[in-house]
Order: structure tokens, then C-alpha cells, then sequence
């Protein structure tokens, strides 16, 4: 029986954003009756993110696929392609990639796009090293591509909303469209993540919980409106109908 769709949905982050823990989230709320694959780049001999997903309780996919010759976006392109191919012509419904902290958004995006397939994607942003990511020039690159960007790494001891606005006026001026979560263990949803990430049939409103959190502080528009200047964005998605 022909698959009804293949999704691809990438996670970008520099090292120690959370982006192998954000994943295993993820997964486990991939519905029942859609298959999945993974593929993991990690530069060097033992790919330990990999490993990770492959023993994590909730993964019951077979398609763990590590990739350690190089960077994906530039030096491992072809291995690349050959995984997508590999992954598209199994049959799954959904891939995952989770590329090394140092791959640049654009390259990654480049070679999927140029692949023949569509990508979502989610940035993740550590708050505590959010000004070294930056001057490292790779965060830029992957908050460009980026359909969601997530906050993670918040101390319990601080304000949350008042976390998320220091960091948003660190960053780039971020488009319009691009709506931003926090990424917090324990209180995040990620079954509508995933759901913002993977689909276009139904609308949801996006952005919604964090714009609720920080749109008090100094601010009295109407949630409805969009692109305000915090840079928070209540977009509607179209997402799939369940």
C-alpha cells in the first residue's frame, strides 16, 4: 500500500542545546500508525547520539541511522544523499535528522530541499551559552532556516518569561513566521511540536503558550496580532487533521 506522505523535520542546535533529548521527545509522540527513521551525524569513530536514540525507551524504529565520516551539509553531502534515498525508498512516513552542533542551518536545508524533499525545522537555543553560540557563527545560520525556534536550558530559579525576552533580544531578528517555543522537560507540549512541524491541514494557533508568558511584560496588544516587536510570532499553521 503507497505511504500517504514523507515528512522530513530536521533538529539544529550547537553543542549542549538539547537536541538529542528534544528528539527522543519527539518520537515518542509519532503516532502509532506512522513509521519513522533517524538519521544522526556525529563526527568520529563512536556516534553516541545515536546510541542514544536507539536505547531510548519510547524509539521502535529499526532505521537508526549514524553517519560519522563528516559534517552532512559539506563534507559528507553524498553519504547523506544515500541516507535520504535509503530512508525515502523504506517506506517510512517521517525522517528525522538530527546534524552535528557545527553544521551550518543553510547547508543542511540546501541539501534535503535539493534532494526533492520538503523540510521543518526546529532551532533549539541554550540560554546559557546563547552569546557563545553566536560568536561562533553557527547559531546564525541555523536560526535562518529555522520554523520554530526553541528555548531550552532555562534554570528553574528564574522567571521563565523574563528568560525568554533577555534571550530573544540577544538574537537575530527573527522572521514573522517563526514562532517560538520553550523547550522544557516535564512541561512542554511536544505532541503539538511535532504536530506544527509535520503538517498543513488544519489550523492551531502557534506560539500560543509562550506568547501567553511573556506578552505581560510591558505589552497590551491583542494576542490575534502578528509580528509584534518582542519578536514573538502567534501565527496560525495549518496543520494535519488526525
Amino acid at each position: 500500500m503507497e505511504r500517504e506522505s514523507f515528512e522530513v523535520i530536521s533538529v539544529l542546535g550547537p553543542l549542549g542545546s538539547g537536541k538529542t533529548t528534544t528528539l527522543n521527545s519527539l518520537i515518542e509522540k509519532v503516532p502509532l500508525g506512522d513509521s519513522y527513521a533517524v538519521v544522526v551525524n556525529d563526527v568520529g569513530e563512536n556516534n553516541i547520539d545515536a546510541r542514544r536514540i536507539w536505547d531510548h525507551p519510547a524509539n521502535r524504529s529499526e532505521k537508526i541511522i549514524p553517519l560519522t565520516a563528516g559534517c552532512i551539509g559539506c563534507s559528507d553531502v553524498t553519504q547523506f544523499r544515500e541516507a535520504l534515498k535509503q530512508v525515502y525508498d523504506s517506506g517510512v512516513n517521517v525522517l528525522f535528522i538530527e546534524p552535528t552542533g557545527i553544521a551550518p542551518g543553510n547547508e543542511i536545508a540546501d541539501v534535503v530541499r535539493s534532494s526533492g524533499f520538503d523540510l521543518s525545522i526546529l532551532t533549539l537555543v541554550n540560554t546559557q551559552t546563547v552569546m557563545r553560540d553566536l560568536r561562533w557563527q553557527v547559531l546564525p545560520s541555523q536560526l535562518a532556516v529555522a520554523d520554530i525556534v526553541g528555548i531550552t536550558h532555562i534554570p528553574n530559579e528564574r522567571d521563565e518569561a523574563e528568560v525568554v525576552e533577555q534571550v530573544l533580544e540577544q538574537l537575530p531578528t527573527l522572521p514573522a513566521e517563526v514562532s517560538v517555543e520553550l523547550i522544557k522537560p516535564g512541561s512542554t507540549n511536544y505532541f503539538e511540536i511535532l504536530a506544527k512541524l509535520r503538517g498543513v491541514d488544519r489550523q492551531l494557533r502557534l506560539g500560543h503558550h509562550i506568547t501567553a508568558d511573556v506578552c505581560h511584560i510591558g505589552c497590551d496588544h491583542d494576542h490575534g496580532d502578528h509580528g509584534r516587536s518582542h519578536g514573538i510570532s502567534a501565527k496560525s499553521f495549518r496543520l494535519k487533521d488526525s
